[in-house]
């Protein structure tokens, strides 16, 4: 844990001397699995350190690194308040165009990289519940379309919505067909703005 500090204070340090935005961002993600997972709803958060490298006032390269995690909940029809939960967490990497209407408003384009740190289930019958279990078939890689608009205002503070729509499967089954889905409303802080 030590040395992830002093990489993650080194890697701050260098991006500082570089003509570069930087800032923090924290989004409430609501969200489900489709394809054979289909009917649930899932909720989250994403927290992510931001970084703008600027090509032009016009167009910039918009990436970060952060964690990302959603809880699904999947109701099982057949019995009454069955509920079956999934919870991925993930290594979050955007890797984003952005375009720039005005000084302010701006658009991202472009995928969004997760790096699964983990995948749990669990089960919920009324008051009772069952231990949280790893799901050894989760994808350690996943890749998501992310695309979404908002406004940073001059004193750094920057509103954002952003859709995500996965682009690989979520299990390494060969039978099963899952990708996600998400929306995603954020709030960020520059405090290194370009």
């Amino acid at each position: 844990m030590k040395k992830l500090i002093v990489l993650a204070f080194v890697a701050f340090a260098a991006v500082q001397s570089f003509a570069v935005g930087l800032g923090l961002r924290d989004a409430f993600i609501v969200g489900s699995l489709m394809g054979d997972a289909d009917g649930n709803i899932g909720t989250g958060d994403a927290f992510t350190f931001e970084m703008l490298f600027p090509v032009n006032e016009n167009f910039g390269i918009h990436t970060g690194a952060g964690i990302e995690y959603a809880i699904y909940d999947f109701d099982v029809d057949d019995y009454d308040n069955y509920h079956r939960y999934i919870m991925y967490v993930d290594m979050s990497i955007p890797v984003l165009a952005r375009l720039n209407f005005t000084p302010g408003f701006f658009m991202d384009l472009g995928v969004n990289l997760g790096l699964n740190l983990t995948t749990l289930s669990w089960a919920e019958y009324g008051s009772r519940s069952t231990d949280a279990e790893s799901i050894d078939e989760a994808s350690g890689f996943n890749v998501d379309f992310a695309a979404g608009l908002g406004y940073v205002f001059k004193f750094g503070l920057g509103i954002d919505g952003r859709i995500t729509y996965g682009l690989t499967n979520v299990f390494d089954l060969d039978n099963v067909d899952s990708n996600r889905f998400g929306i995603q409303i954020g709030l960020s802080y520059w405090f290194k703005q370009r």
